[in-house]
This record gives structure tokens, C-alpha cells and sequence, in this order.
């Protein structure tokens, strides 16, 4: 059933809208695209897609946009407290000082699947005051309370975990297939045209958990034969030596990401050698991260659950084959990567994020502000606004190699390559589902900036 029904046209119900955009308000304008996928990955509404490509066309035509594209996790969809929280990151986003100084005008595009098996909760406390908050930016309520559910939390909790094995096989096998696909470069080109004619227009998409997943098999396959059609072998080098990649994203990002790291092991080892090509071809940054997977320490979820409900996966047939670590000389099961996600595999993890000592913010700086820009002396380091409230200054990061993280210090071939698998500790991300907090979108933002730096 299509959740969002209509075209957004003035007058419309935001709630039940797949096009939503800011009414008069003292902040910057903004907007959000919604395009929600059935238990194949097709289109529920088709109309949706071509929307959002249309909306998208004449925003280009107007002013220099900023794009961000989310694909949720499990237990939500187009009508859950993740669309409230999506979009209050835009709201941020949109009147930071940095977008108002480079005239962006910031849209999202929310990516909707059937992550809910059952009805989602009504929001909480802090959910309703973001909903109170977007209510007034868009003038009415921007989800519907009629998709929550109203069985008590307890009894519907058992239900909601139960469902795991069912979503995380749609999201796996099913949901990302060709439609998602097709959207997410069918959009992408459309700003990289005319980014190359006219204006610099950025794209990033995001990926929670299990639509971590979902980006992740869509992109892999589509994303190889550009990327290889692309080495200099067999095409000009003019524009390599530019420093521009070839994929018309700017960033990749997933964030707790519940994808077996079979995946993430197959398209770390492609880019792998992508990085050896690019370093061979002269550019100036070959490292520069394509896909940055960032996962907490203290996520359970990724790191504990999915074990669990995994624990079979050496009995699979597909999954009998032994691989040979060439670092170590050991011989690791493949079901071993297949039971792991990429953030709690160490054979996989080429990053982390410690804490370091930075210069001080200039006084009133806030640090999703300051981490637009770099840090200066100071490589890969960003700041974060400290949990406690009873200290004023903010927190300081930086970006470290696993090598950094070893008894002998030293580059390794796992740090050479443009996928970043990052750990990250529980001040930055308290949980599976934080990556909202005011914590994470400053790193996020920060990320986003050291990928191009």
C-alpha cells in the first residue's frame, strides 16, 4: 500500500505527500522527495520516482543544490519517526552558515521500504518535539499517526525482533535490485550534468543499517563497470589528473551498517585495486574514500544480534570456502565474514576515530559549523558537541589508520583502498539507532568534508 499517494501540489497534506517543501518560516528554505519500494524492490508508485526527478530538474535550474539521499533501516518506513528525524537534519543542514555562503539549496530524497513489519510506535518525547518543530517549518504534520500502531510497546516488541530474518532477506535479496538503482544514478547524473555545464552541485547518499544493506548491493555491481570503464588504460587521463572520481557521488556513506561483510570484503578488494590504479595514474589523493562505513563499538545490534542470528551460517553450502589472510597467514572461514558486519570484523576495519586534543572553536562556533572546514594543522580531525551538559568545550576527533591501532605501527593493504570501514567509540554513536544525534550528524558532516579534503 503507497503510504504517500499524492503529488504534493500546494494545498496538500504534507503527511500524505511524496513531495514536501518549507512554507514561510524565519529559517532557509528546503525540501524532501519521497519514493517508497515494495517487497520486490519495484516502485509502489511510479510517479513518486519521476517526481522526485522532475522536482529535482528545476531546483538544479534555480539555484546550486545540496542532495542528500537516506535510505532507512529496519522497523521503519515512509510514515516513522526516521522521516521526522531525516528531516530535521535537513533543517540543520539548510541554515548552517556554510550552505547560506555557497547558495545551496539543500533537498533530501528519502528512499522508503518495508522495514516495518508491524505498525511503527508513536514518536517519543524528543520525536514529538522534532514533529512540533517540522510542523511549523511545512505548516502541517509531516507523518500521519494513522500508521502507528496501537498495541502497547511490550507486546508489540516481540513481534518487531522476529521479524529480522524476513527483512533482513528483502533487504538482502529483494528490495535492492534494479528500481533503486536506477534512482539513485538516474538522480545523481542528473546534478553531475550539470555540475560538469554549470553549477557545482554536491550528492551524498546515506545508508542506516539495513538500508546500509540495500545501498550497498545496489551500488556494488552498478558502480564496478563505471569505475573500471574509467582507468586510464581505457579512457583519457585529462580528467584524472583533475582529481575528480568518476562516480557521480561525492560520498557514500552507511552508518551501522547490517550487511554480512562478505560484501563489504568483496567491494573493499575492487577498490583495493582501484586505489593501485588511481596511485599508478598520478592522482593527488588516491585514498580518497568512495564509501565510508562507519560503525559504533557499542552498536549490539550489528555486533552482538546479528551473530546470533547468523550463528548457522558455517552449516550454509555457499558459504564452505576458506580464505587465506596474506597478512597473517590464517586461514578464515567464509562464513566468518558472513556472520561479522563491517564494523565489528576486524580483518575488515582499516579505520577508527580516537579522540585528540584540537585547537579551541572560536568563541560561539558551533562544531556542525566548524566541521565544514578543515581543521588547520591538523589532518582528518573534526569536532563534536560534548553529552554532558556541564561542559562547555566541544570534543576533538580524528581519523586514524587501523595500522596506527597495531602492536607494530605501519601501513597495511587493508589500509590501501577507498573503502573506509571505520570504528567508532559509543561518545560519537551510543547505540544502533543514535545516528541522529546531534553527535553523529556533526561527524557526519565532518566526514563528508575529510572525503574531499
Amino acid at each position: 500500500m503507497v503510504t504517500r499517494p499524492k503529488a504534493g501540489a500546494k494545498g496538500d497534506t504534507p503527511s500524505e505527500s511524496y513531495y514536501i517543501e518549507t512554507v514561510s518560516y524565519s529559517g532557509r528554505e528546503f525540501s524532501c522527495s519521497f519514493i517508497e519500494f515494495d517487497g520486490m524492490g519495484d516502485y509502489l508508485l511510479f510517479e513518486q520516482h519521476e517526481n522526485s526527478w522532475k522536482k529535482l530538474l528545476n531546483l538544479v535550474e534555480q539555484a546550486r543544490v545540496l542532495l542528500v539521499v537516506y535510505c532507512h533501516g529496519w522497523k521503519n518506513n515512509s510514515q516513522s519517526a526516521d522521516v521526522l528525524r531525516f528531516n530535521a537534519f535537513l533543517c540543520q543542514l539548510a541554515n548552517t552558515a556554510w550552505v547560506a555562503k555557497e547558495n545551496f539549496r539543500v533537498h533530501g530524497v528519502f528512499l522508503a521500504w518495508r522495514g516495518a513489519s508491524v505498525k511503527h510506535n508513536d514518536p517519543g518525547a524528543e520525536d514529538a518535539a522534532l514533529n512540533e518543530k517540522l510542523t511549523a517549518c511545512f505548516g502541517r504534520p509531516i507523518v500521519d499517526r494513522k500508521w502507528s500502531q496501537w498495541l502497547p510497546r511490550w507486546i508489540a516488541f516481540l513481534p518487531q525482533q522476529f521479524s529480522y530474518w524476513g527483512r533482513k532477506a528483502a533487504a538482502e535479496r529483494d528490495v535492492s535490485g534494479a528500481p533503486i538503482s536506477r534512482t539513485i544514478f538516474s538522480l545523481a547524473y542528473l546534478l553531475y550534468r550539470h555540475r560538469v555545464r554549470d553549477r557545482e552541485h554536491q550528492i551524498v547518499l546515506i545508508g542506516h543499517s539495513m538500508g546500509a544493506l540495500i545501498l550497498e548491493q545496489s551500488l556494488a555491481n552498478a558502480s564496478i563497470g563505471k569505475v573500471m570503464a574509467d582507468w586510464p588504460w581505457f579512457t583519457d587521463t585529462t580528467r584524472w589528473k583533475k582529481g575528480e572520481y568518476v562516480l557521480p557521488f561525492d560520498l557514500i556513506l552507511l552508518l551501522n551498517s547490517a550487511a554480512p561483510s562478505i560484501y563489504a570484503k568483496q567491494m573493499r578488494d575492487f577498490l583495493a585495486a582501484d586505489y593501485a590504479v588511481r596511485k599508478a595514474a598520478g592522482l593527488d589523493r588516491p585514498e580518497r574514500p568512495v564509501i565510508i562505513s562507519v560503525t559504533s563499538a557499542a552498536d549490539w545490534a550489528t555486533g552482538v544480534l546479528h551473530r546470533v542470528g547468523n550463528l548457522f551460517s558455517c552449516f550454509a553450502p555457499q558459504l564452505q570456502r576458506i580464505y587465506w589472510d596474506p597478512q597473517t597467514g590464517e586461514k578464515i572461514g567464509q562464513s566468518y565474514f558472513y556472520s561479522r558486519t563491517p564494523g565489528h570484523n576486524r580483518r575488515l576495519i582499516n579505520r577508527y576515530i580516537d579522540p585528540s586534543v584540537l585547537p579551541a572553536l572560536p568563541a560561539g562556533e558551533q562544531p556542525f559549523e566548524a566541521n565544514v572546514t578543515p581543521v588547520p594543522g591538523v589532518p582528518c580531525a573534526f569536532y563534536t558537541s560534548p553529552r554532558s551538559s556541564s561542559v562547555k568545550s566541544p570534543d576533538g576527533w580524528k581519523v586514524v589508520k587501523a595500522s596506527s591501532h597495531q602492536p607494530t605501527p605501519g601501513d597495511t593493504w587493508r589500509d590501501k583502498a577507498n573503502y573506509w570501514i571505520v570504528n567508532v567509540p559509543k561518545a560519537l554513536i551510543r547505540n544502533h539507532g543514535d545516528i541522529w544525534s546531534q553527535q553523529c550528524m556533526e561527524m557526519m558532516v565532518a566526514l563528508w568534508r575529510i572525503a574531499d579534503e
